[in-house]
């Protein structure tokens, strides 16, 4: 092998060099973390393995059995999550909640703080079909009306603490978010206060 074929060699391995650097600065997963998104740190290799990519004394890119779900989307209770570590709402280990990410880029500005995502009906998994709550109190009044739709057909029905039924809220005494009818709230009473007395 002459000098020329050497260093026509040497430019080449040259030239692969910084690609391995470029790839290294955009991938947005440090260095010595699961390459899969799942936030966790990797063991150190032990040994060499030119197959799966382990170098003696350096970290894995995977954890076992990660590198099969590269591509697959993450599930944190049910709802989908996104490795955001920038975002103001990402959790410790960087990741946030996708309908978060995507209601922010339809309405092209950050939600406040306060705000939560409905999903009607517990689509936790249905990031296409959402509501915008200001907080989470209005939050609560939404699931209370699909409990009470999906009960008794009425949204606007409420259900009675001792009796367990919805009614018409013109039937209820509500205070609060307590409602109960005055019939079962006098008959609990006087049946409490019999206990007491046996006692």
């Amino acid at each position: 092998m002459n000098g020329t074929q050497e260093s026509q060699m040497l430019e080449g391995a040259l030239s692969v060099n910084p690609s391995i650097g470029i790839e290294k600065k955009t991938n947005k997963i440090p260095y010595g973390y699961c390459q899969c998104g799942c936030g966790q740190k990797t063991s150190i290799s032990k040994q060499n393995h030119v197959k799966h990519g382990w170098v003696m004394g350096e970290p894995l890119r995977f954890i076992m059995n990660h590198d099969k779900r590269k591509n697959r989307p993450v599930y944190h209770e049910g709802y989908e999550i996104e490795r955001r570590p920038d975002h103001p709402r990402s959790r410790s280990n960087g990741y946030v909640l996708k309908h978060i990410t995507i209601a922010e880029n339809i309405l092209k500005k950050q939600l406040p703080l306060k705000a939560v995502i409905h999903h009607p009906f517990g689509r936790k998994n249905k990031n296409t079909i959402f509501v915008i709550c200001e907080n989470p109190t209005y939050h609560q009044l939404l699931h209370q009306r699909e409990r009470a739709y999906r009960a008794c057909g009425h949204a606007s029905w409420r259900k009675c603490w001792v009796c367990k039924k919805y009614d018409n809220p013109a039937n209820l005494y509500i205070s609060g978010s307590h409602a109960h009818h005055r019939e079962c709230h006098s008959a609990y009473c006087s049946d409490y206060r019999q206990k007491r007395k046996e006692i």
